[in-house]
């Protein structure tokens, strides 16, 4: 298979560091005496930085580090085809993502809102991880009451996607999206209707050409957790040979763990160029949620269905056993 060209996520900690570092010494301090050390331990524990987007993008990239994360590398076809499939209406806590702490790598000339796009942070963790996402003990190190987090972040799960924004002058951004599993319908049934009064709600931050990539970028997470419920055997370990970029030492340095994501059989011949207008579909049944899918949330699979099959006996990746009034996935 031909390699090409990949962009990864940028750790913002390594960024952040170097622009106080850069702005420290443009007051006037001298360089020796800047202490990476103290400034991240004033973010990571002072209670005014409690829900700063600087604060959360530095702790779950220490999470990411200490749980030895996954770097998800999907081929470049799929990642085409992820952005092009539309997203249907969905009821109940419709998705999951398979990884606690991730980052995604995409081709280098994928676009996000016409704006080239770079490596994404995609985290999945319950409320109280992300109110204490660096664990107990470092908090302890410090003597940091940790009971405030909580508070702030409530309970239940979280999706946090973030990526790189523009440079405010030495310091690095990050454009962030957060969502309870709630607001995760919601987003899906908005981009299913193209409604724009629900992404105008949610981005309150960065510049319409950021707000639109941010969008974008959500949405393609939220595809490749659809395909993941669908095709959880697409996985593969290590570095795929399509890739043809290292990863950076920030974070192959890090123990972190590359995995793989190859495109289907079924889906490509779905998502050809003869077929019009594939779609995603909820599986709702428990007939979908036994055998290797017995510890998914109902609700949660996906089958991808093409125009032409919508009325058919049968959706690409799915297989009808009438004899047992059941469906099972294609091996």
């Amino acid at each position: 298979m031909k390699r090409v060209p990949y962009t990864h996520y940028r750790p913002f900690t390594k960024a952040f560091i170097n622009g106080a570092e850069k702005v420290w010494t443009l007051n006037g301090h001298r360089a020796k005496d800047f202490d990476p050390d103290r400034l991240l331990e004033q973010m990571l524990t002072t209670q005014e930085y409690t829900g700063s987007i600087d604060r959360e993008c530095l702790a779950l990239e220490l999470a990411f580090e200490r749980n030895k994360g996954q770097v998800l590398m999907p081929e470049p076809t799929l990642c085409e085809a992820l952005k092009r499939i539309k997203l249907t209406p969905v009821e109940g806590d419709a998705w999951q993502w398979p990884f606690q702490y991730s980052m995604i790598s995409i081709p280098a000339k994928l676009k996000f809102g016409g704006v080239k796009a770079e490596g994404l942070s995609v985290s999945w963790i319950d409320a109280s991880e992300l109110a204490n996402p660096v664990y107990s003990d470092l908090y302890e190190h410090w003597g940091v009451d940790d009971s405030h987090f909580a508070e702030h972040f409530g309970q239940g799960k979280r999706l946090i996607v973030t990526m790189a924004g523009d440079p405010d002058g030495q310091m690095p951004t990050m454009i962030r999206y957060g969502f309870t599993t709630a607001e995760l319908t919601e987003f899906i049934n908005s981009q299913a209707v193209k409604d724009a009064s629900f992404q105008n709600r949610k981005i309150r931050q960065g510049s319409e050409k950021e707000q639109a990539a941010a969008i974008e970028a959500v949405r393609f997470v939220i595809a490749l957790g659809f395909y993941l419920a669908s095709y959880p055997g697409s996985l593969t370990q290590g570095i795929p040979a399509y890739v043809g970029t290292k990863l950076p030492p920030t974070v192959a340095g890090k123990g972190a763990t590359p995995v793989g994501l190859k495109s289907t059989k079924d889906f490509n011949l779905v998502t050809s160029p003869h077929v019009v207008n594939p779609h995603w579909r909820q599986l709702r049944d428990q007939r979908f949620y036994r055998g290797d899918y017995k510890n998914l949330v109902p609700g949660s699979r996906y089958t991808l269905v093409s125009g032409y099959e919508v009325n058919a006996d049968r959706a690409a990746g799915v297989q009808v056993e009438s004899s047992k009034n059941s469906t099972e996935p294609y091996e």
